[in-house]
């Protein structure tokens, strides 16, 4: 009969002993099998002879190669609970002649630390030709670990039998870390029963998470997929509460829950891929474990910022910081936030008002200390610095912080701004915005010169001065411009000049003069208002609100002779305005001489002001033909305004120029309006005084 086999792992077989035996003297002419040929009746030593049965053995053995492997989890997770690792032994190709043999383990690769079950080293017996050995990862920060698994056939673990079986630990990433919204941070414990859920929650400064409406269900059933969260009637049965005294009453229990199953089931959890809730007992600490039983953690967001004292104009740069914590327990409350993605907006002023090279908007991560660092910065805060633009305004800094992209995100602004909106105001440095204004019925007004605090311009009547000289064919007459100062701004200049005509006859003009550099246009802004009479008005280099306003007794006709005349200025923002008390009396001619689009001031056409409503116009192109036959070309050269059957305004403009186009330089036509245009041109910002 065989006897017990031996493991021989130094030549990977086992070892067993096949007996051939037969009795002592009282049996001694009994043989087994024919297998001894020795003769029965030799003497028998002694040590071969069992004390006990009388049996004498006496055979060979034989080595069977054995065939072992270790099966490892695909990727043990930390904090997954619970895998198996299976050692796996054979020999023989009937019968698994390596069961009921003992082998020993060893776990490399990781230390005791890292389990949060099972052990590094162990033996056992192999049954049904495998020895199953468990464990569970605790979830840490230490990365790159594997786990080693190497067995032995030795207690002292020096016989190896097989090749170790090695894998890689995957680091716990079941959630984004942190994943803040709105005033929230949440964050995962995984293999905890619910009330360590909540204890642990406790010890970081949190609870579990409480869940206010469908959109907060949402966002943690996409990052989170399940786990515990803070909803319990342990304290009386049915009477549901949440652990962080929220009052909220949303749910979102699954058809037929909570039921109190066995009378047991007192506490809330997200339990399927649909965001649904179902009562469940709690957990063992085993069973947590090794069902993985997830919480979800929420801790308050603490938002502090940092604005500076008086921001100001022309000043330099400045900073915004903000300070950032979970919570309020020491450990936690900012290696929580640490790494969280944070966006800002500002508003209370514009990209103009800021110097170039920093931006309204903007996003960075939150170091160590909870201050935001810029995407690119390699320093805390966000830096602005705001522009002297020299006109007396008030303003006031606000900056909005936010968890997600503002610009991009589905969700309502609200549920994810960070905080409370924060403001201050600015210090303006600039002068008040300092108007000259001067009424004269003057034939001949030139305006000139530079605008600002610092600024030198001026107000000019222009007169012609002839000179003749010689006789007969000699005769040359000679006309010199004579100029009479009107008004002279400096020390401090002004920002804009208001200037009104009279009755007569006026030709107001604030474009310079060709040639004479001490004449320049004047760069503020401008408006001109030629009151009654057959005006010619053209506008600076800035801003121009030209106004007309020769009133006839009888309307005008088809002819547009005896009407005033409003000139543009290319790449200035030139307001056309046609409206008077009876425009049906009053026609204007707007010549607009190029592009005027000002980018800077979000202006892109210059415009016509009309008064009443769009139906009360008509427009008609004016168009010219060359040529004839196949070499004609018709070109347009303007439009005519009528208002019923009476001629309102001739517009002369370039080929290709539109009323109502949206090119670079097309006019836009604006009806109904009083006092300054510009607040419905450009939405809200007034552009004149």
């Amino acid at each position: 009969m065989p006897g017990y086999p031996e493991l021989r792992p130094t030549t990977g077989a086992i070892a067993i002993l096949i007996s051939r035996t037969y009795f002592n003297s009282w049996e001694g002419g009994w043989f087994t099998n024919g297998w001894y040929s020795g003769n029965p009746q030799e003497t028998i030593d002694s040590t071969f002879i069992d004390p006990n049965s009388g049996e004498y053995a006496h055979g060979v053995i034989a080595e069977i190669p054995l065939t072992s492997s270790i099966t490892l989890p695909t990727a043990p997770k930390e904090g997954a609970g619970f895998f198996t690792t299976s050692i796996n032994l054979s020999a023989g190709t009937t019968t698994n002649l390596a069961n009921s043999t003992t082998v020993h383990w060893k776990v490399t690769g990781i230390t005791a630390a890292d389990l949060a079950s099972g052990a590094l080293t162990g033996s056992g017996t192999i049954s049904n030709g495998k020895l199953d050995i468990q464990h569970s990862l605790v979830q840490d920060a230490d990365t790159g670990e594997k786990f080693e698994v190497s067995v032995f056939s030795d207690s002292g673990m020096t016989q190896q039998i097989g090749s170790m079986g090695s894998v890689g630990v995957q680091e716990a990433t079941s959630a984004p870390s942190p994943a803040i919204r709105g005033d929230s941070l949440y964050t995962l414990k995984d293999g905890v029963t619910w009330h360590q859920g909540e204890t642990y929650a406790n010890s970081i400064g949190g609870h579990l998470a409480s869940i206010n409406d469908a959109k907060e269900n949402t966002y943690l059933q996409t990052n989170f997929q399940r786990g515990w969260v803070g909803y319990t009637d342990e304290l009386k049965e049915g009477e549901w509460l949440w652990t962080d005294g929220s009052t909220s009453t949303y749910t979102n229990w699954q058809a037929g829950q909570p039921d109190d199953a066995r009378g047991i089931q007192d506490y809330a959890q997200v339990w399927d891929s649909s965001g649904k809730w179902d009562d469940a007992e709690d957990d063992t600490t085993e069973s947590a474990i090794y069902f993985n039983k997830r919480a979800v953690i929420e801790v308050t967001l603490n938002l502090s910022v940092n604005l500076p004292t008086s921001p100001t104009e022309g000043a330099g740069e400045f900073t915004v910081d903000i300070d950032l914590t979970a919570g309020t327990v020491a450990g936690f409350k900012y290696s929580l936030v640490t790494g969280a993605e944070v966006w800002y907006v500002v508003s209370g002023v514009t990209q103009e008002d800021l110097e170039d090279g920093y931006s309204l908007t903007g996003t960075g991560t939150i170091n160590a200390s909870g201050n935001v660092v810029l995407n690119g910065a390699t320093t805390a805060g966000i830096k602005f610095a705001l522009k002297d633009d020299g006109i007396a305004e008030t303003e006031d800094f606000k900056i909005t912080f936010y968890t997600a992209d503002p610009s991009t995100t589905t969700e309502v602004l609200d549920d994810v701004q960070l905080g409370a909106l924060e403001s201050i105001a600015v210090v303006d440095t600039g002068v008040p915005f300092e108007i000259g204004t001067l009424t004269k019925d003057d034939p001949t007004i030139y305006i000139s010169g530079i605008s600002g605090s610092t600024g030198t311009s001026k107000i000019e009547s222009v007169s012609i001065v002839r000179t003749v000289t010689g006789t007969g064919k000699n005769r040359v007459t000679t006309e010199t411009p004579s100029y009479t100062t009107l008004a002279t701004y400096s020390n401090p200049g002004v920002d804009g000049i208001t200037f009104n005509g009279g009755a007569s006859a006026n030709t107001i003009r604030a474009a310079g003069v060709s040639g004479d550099p001490s004449r320049p246009a004047f760069n503020g802004q401008a408006i001109l208002d030629g009151k009654l009479g057959i005006d010619t008005i053209t506008g600076g280099s800035y801003r121009n609100w030209l106004v007309g306003g020769g009133i006839f007794s009888t309307p005008l006709s088809t002819t547009t002779t005896a009407v005033d005349t409003l000139i543009g200025t290319a790449g200035a923002l030139d307001v056309f305005d046609l409206r008077t008390s009876d425009f049906t009396a009053d026609a204007y001619s707007a010549l607009n001489t190029g592009s005027a689009r000002i980018n800077n001031y979000g202006i892109d056409q210059d415009w016509i002001v009309l008064a009443g409503t769009q139906g009360s116009y008509t427009f008609t192109a004016v168009q010219t033909t060359t040529g004839s036959k196949r070499n004609k070309v018709t070109t347009t050269t303007g439009y005519q305004i009528f208002s019923g059957t009476e001629l309102m305004a001739t517009v002369n403009a370039a080929s290709g120029t539109t009323l109502t186009g949206n090119a670079a330089n097309d006019l836009k036509i604006l009806y109904g309006q009083t006092g300054d245009p510009t607040d419905t041109l450009i939405g809200g910002q007034q552009m004149f005084f």
